[in-house]
């Protein structure tokens, strides 16, 4: 499935410049989402093993649904990772998750693919929360997000089967008094990410 054949309503989007962008899925990177999903992405986050057919099959009913956004994080142009907004309700809240970024140079780019999934739900789609959930054993995404300025947020708590084992996953979340704060927080970084003079360069010429 192609966005730019409209085989759908929903046409091409990009968010972002070209230094770090989030764009829209389609057909066009499924062999990296692939591999990407394949791949050893250490026991917090689920490793799958699906065809070509199968990945085309999930996509297009997750693009064809209005509480779905699932981007691609390119970075100067090429394959960076994955992130998704889900369960929205327009104009009010949304999850932000399943930010899956290689763990390589690309991984530099993680705050760069956060704000930009943030600002494109408070900003682009006008959501009053945002809300996430993180094995609560994730020590380093919680300290992530919390750096970043998101809260504990017990009411989105759940449990999660993740690599066949049982997990409790910890709710966090920002509200839309509390995102000028959040961006004042990691500005000065995301400038650094999104320009493409300074930019960290990942990817050999």
């Amino acid at each position: 499935m192609r966005l730019d054949t409209l085989e759908i309503a929903r046409a091409p989007l990009r968010y972002g410049t070209d230094a770090c962008c989030l764009q829209l899925c389609d057909s066009s990177y499924s062999a990296d989402l692939i591999a990407l999903r394949n791949s050893d992405l250490g026991p917090y986050l689920n490793r799958i093993t699906v065809t070509e057919e199968e990945h085309e099959r999930w996509m297009r009913s997750r693009s064809e649904r209005a509480d779905i956004l699932d981007f691609v994080i390119l970075i100067q142009g090429r394959f960076g990772g994955a992130v998704s907004l889900t369960d929205i309700e327009h104009g009010n809240r949304c999850e932000f998750g399943r930010m899956i970024i290689p763990n390589d140079g690309r991984r530099v780019y993680t705050l760069g693919a956060e704000f930009l999934g943030m600002s494109f739900g408070f900003e682009i789609l006008g959501m009053q929360q945002i809300y996430c959930a993180v094995v609560e054993k994730n020590e380093t995404t919680l300290r992530f997000h919390l750096r970043n300025g998101w809260k504990l947020d017990p009411s989105y708590d759940r449990h999660a089967i993740v690599n066949g084992s049982q997990m409790h996953l910890l709710g966090l979340s920002v509200g839309r008094a509390e995102w000028p704060r959040c961006f004042a927080g990691m500005k000065s970084l995301v400038k650094r990410l999104l320009d493409k003079e300074s930019a960290p360069k990942v990817f050999e010429n």
